[in-house]
């Protein structure tokens, strides 16, 4: 009885599993259009379709305005919707691409000269082995321990810089914010919107983070963006009764910090 039990155990667990990772590879009817900045819906522009110019004018004041040859690496590439756009900015530049994402995430990647199939937080990839990286929206679906290792494998694979790009709780009451967005992401409510192993860090929580492990960081920008409801919306593609629900449910909280930093590599690396 005991061994047919424990067999029974293994087998909802590994569909547990599988059901989380099916639910967390789920980016959205619209992902694809949303990432590249398609989308003019002011929330969502606000979010996703203003990066690449900013990501940009970043690489031109680190790495100066008239170009040159560089390695650059996409951490947590998907389609390679924002690194199509901002080569498209840097037209000056050579760069040799690389991304880097779950192996689904990539199939469909035409940006990225090489693609690298990798967890994001255990990279095969040396020290200091790219010049610049860029990683956008990546920390918030892994747990806390779990954003330290992959800021720690960003800052040991750059050279020169990264850019991390962010959204998560703002700094004056994190714990209510996540309750509010952890309730609508749970799915009972929506499904379409059930997500698991997520973490919105505030920013003052991912500076400690940076702090603790000696990693050097700027931070460039920090916004609070309205409407979540309308982004979760466009995104995933929710109906008006969908829509208003999300937006009841996240009462008070229908908004978003966003937080772009530059991350140097290690002081001890």
């Amino acid at each position: 009885m005991s061994l047919e039990w424990n067999q029974d155990n293994e087998e909802t667990k590994a569909a547990l599993a599988e059901k989380a990772e099916e639910i967390r590879l789920n980016q959205g009817e619209r992902a694809s259009e949303i990432f590249g900045g398609k989308v003019e819906i002011a929330p969502v522009k606000k979010i996703f379709g203003e990066s690449a110019q900013l990501f940009s004018d970043i690489i031109k004041e680190q790495l100066g305005a008239e170009g040159g040859n560089y390695k650059m690496a996409d951490f947590g590439s998907h389609k390679g919707e924002l690194l199509e756009n901002i080569l498209k900015s840097l037209p000056e530049f050579n760069f040799h691409t690389i991304g880097i994402d779950l192996e689904n995430n990539l199939k469909e990647n035409k940006a990225a000269q090489e693609k690298i199939s990798a967890d994001l937080g255990n990279i095969p990839m040396e020290d200091k082995s790219v010049d610049v990286g860029f990683a956008r929206y990546v920390l918030h679906w892994n747990s806390p321990e779990e954003q330290k290792q992959i800021l720690k494998e960003i800052a040991r694979i750059v050279k020169d810089f990264a850019i991390v790009q962010h959204v998560g709780a703002d700094n004056e009451n994190p714990t209510q914010w996540r309750g509010r967005v952890d309730d609508l992401l749970d799915g009972k409510e929506i499904p379409k919107l059930e997500r698991h192993g997520h973490f919105f860090s505030s920013s003052q929580e991912v500076e400690k983070i940076l702090i603790e492990n000696n990693i050097p960081f700027e931070k460039v920008l920090e916004v609070r963006v309205e409407n979540l409801s309308e982004t979760l919306s466009q995104r995933f593609s929710l109906d008006e009764k969908e829509k208003q629900l999300a937006k009841e449910m996240l009462k008070g909280n229908d908004y978003i910090m966003q937080t772009t930093w530059i991350i140097k590599p290690r002081d001890n690396a």
